[in-house]
């Protein structure tokens, strides 16, 4: 029997509000969604929604939201200039010689003889600019490595994202491996300066060419924090797997953005 509806039901449904689209920044992801500050930083941030096998949040992203009533969704960051600058230099890779180490960038923690280049890549397989940063492995062998930012100034308690996108030319199952972000916080420029590093994710190298995100929510998912007399924050990427031929791990647009 095809169903009827009174007055009083198609007045309800007339009454649902218009869809409103804006934009917001992502400050915090939790198990229910993510903390999105609607216009910018300095409005309180709103609970949202999101698909997450369509998207991966790096803290500071500017997303796309769509409110309805009181419900919010965030639709996916949108491409464009950041809205909170990245303190991470040479952070696309585009300094430097091709094929030379990156300016900005140091190569240390590293067994297995690995490199760490400025590669220009001929095709479409890029996210900004023209260029990658490639950790590659020389030879068969075990690589465990890690690439470092040059030092950012912070104050303690201060509350950094980090994030960036990885790819590899891994051919075989057996050259699967492992890939994380460390926030590095130090007293001073120097490496010999350490106070401690956070990491609480560990992503999985897959082989294949499609660029994958990777970012650092910290222990409470709203943000990396600058521990007390921390003066200076360096982004530590670090990479393991057992190379088979001479294969590579590819690195591009990493960012550092303090979102309070």
């Amino acid at each position: 029997m095809n169903a009827t509806y009174g007055l009083p039901a198609a007045m309800a449904f007339q009454a649902q509000p218009a869809a409103q689209f804006q934009t917001g920044i992502v400050v915090a992801v939790s198990p229910n969604g993510l903390y999105v500050a609607p216009g910018g930083l300095e409005a309180p941030p709103v609970l949202c929604g999101y698909t997450r096998n369509v998207y991966r949040p790096i803290l500071g992203d500017v997303v796309a939201l769509l409110r309805q009533g009181t419900s919010w969704f965030a639709l996916g960051s949108i491409s464009g200039p950041d809205e909170i600058v990245n303190a991470i230099g040479n952070y696309s890779f585009e300094e430097g010689a091709d094929n030379l180490p990156p300016p900005g960038w140091t190569l240390a923690s590293a067994s297995g003889s690995p490199t760490f280049t400025t590669l220009r890549l001929a095709s479409a397989n890029f996210l900004d600019g023209s260029k990658i940063g490639s950790l590659n492995a020389m030879s068969a062998t075990s690589i465990n490595a890690s690439v470092y930012s040059d030092a950012v100034p912070v104050e303690a308690q201060q509350r950094w994202g980090i994030g960036g996108y990885y790819r590899t030319n891994l051919l075989f199952g057996a050259n699967a491996g492992t890939i994380r972000m460390w926030a590095s916080w130090y007293s001073d420029s120097t490496f010999g300066s350490l106070i401690t590093e956070e990491s609480i994710t560990q992503y999985l190298l897959v082989r294949g060419h499609v660029w994958q995100v990777m970012a650092e929510y910290g222990a409470t998912g709203n943000g990396c924090v600058a521990p007390e007399n921390a003066k200076f924050l360096r982004v530590r990427i670090q990479a393991q797997w057992t190379s088979t031929a001479q294969d590579a791990v590819y690195l591009d647009r990493i960012t550092a953005r303090r979102i309070a």
